[in-house]
């Protein structure tokens, strides 16, 4: 695959995961990364730079502007400008309707969606001044297969895709392509973690027995791994990508049919 290597690439929520798995693909391909978590992603950082690779962790709460301000910064005093923003960072709580606060409902729309808007407010100009850019939000399979109980966290990954059609038509004249990467439930740490306290009675019982449900209705027949969405955010921030915009792409091996 043709790629635009030395490109500083930011990762949001890249502390572990799908991001560090984001993180650690696009350094692999020759990029420089900018990790970016409210936790802790030294380890991160390391485990690149001793693979022989560049990165730095950056802490920033990336729904407060005058943090994304000062992360803006950083970074460019750091690399240089950045030219692959991925917005990974995210907040999942299952929720019913009638047990949504709007506090619950706030929370969720800072991280998921007002949070891409601020850090495309601040990597963007400097993507249209190299004309030259590419931008990836993280949304959600559960977008399209809208199940109960996530009344929240649908509406605001589904507004991560309108923002990406309304930026990639905006800044597709400068050289820049704004897509979505759309997974389902991959198998890391914190997707069990999140299905322990969430679902399982902070235990974790029961879930291989949605592992297993989630891949019968699948058409690949195995749960899904940090390095599949890692390779498809890989292609996207190529040069072969360059013709590929405001698309939203699932990758939840063949549940979601659309």
């Amino acid at each position: 695959m043709a790629r635009s290597e030395g490109k500083v690439a930011l990762v949001t929520g890249a502390a572990g995961g799908i991001g560090a798995g984001i993180a650690e693909r696009l350094a692999r391909d020759g990029h420089r990364i900018a990790i970016v978590d409210i936790k802790d992603g030294t380890p991160v950082a390391e485990a690149i730079r001793q693979a022989g690779g560049e990165a730095a962790f950056f802490h920033c709460d990336v729904t407060r502007p005058e943090m994304v301000e000062e992360l803006r910064k950083a970074v460019e005093s750091r690399f240089g400008a950045c030219d692959i923003l991925v917005n990974n960072a995210g907040r999942y709580e299952m929720r019913s309707f009638d047990d949504l606060t709007f506090e619950h409902w706030r929370a969720t729309m800072a991280l998921n969606l007002d949070a891409m808007f601020l850090m495309a407010k601040a990597f963007a100009p400097a993507m249209r001044k190299a004309k030259w850019g590419r931008i990836i939000h993280m949304a959600s399979n559960s977008t399209f297969l809208a199940p109960p109980g996530m009344p929240q966290y649908i509406a605001s990954k589904s507004g991560a895709i309108g923002l990406a059609r309304a930026l990639g038509a905006e800044f597709g004249p400068d050289g820049i392509t704004v897509n979505v990467v759309a997974p389902g439930p991959i198998d890391t740490e914190q997707v069990r973690a999140s299905f322990a306290a969430e679902i399982g009675g902070g235990s974790g019982a029961g879930f291989d027995d949605f592992i297993g449900m989630m891949v019968a209705n699948q058409a690949v027949k195995r749960p899904g791994k940090p390095r599949d969405v890692a390779g498809l955010v890989a292609f996207l921030a190529s040069d072969e990508a360059e013709f590929i915009t405001t698309q939203t792409i699932v990758i939840d091996g063949g549940w979601a049919r659309v």
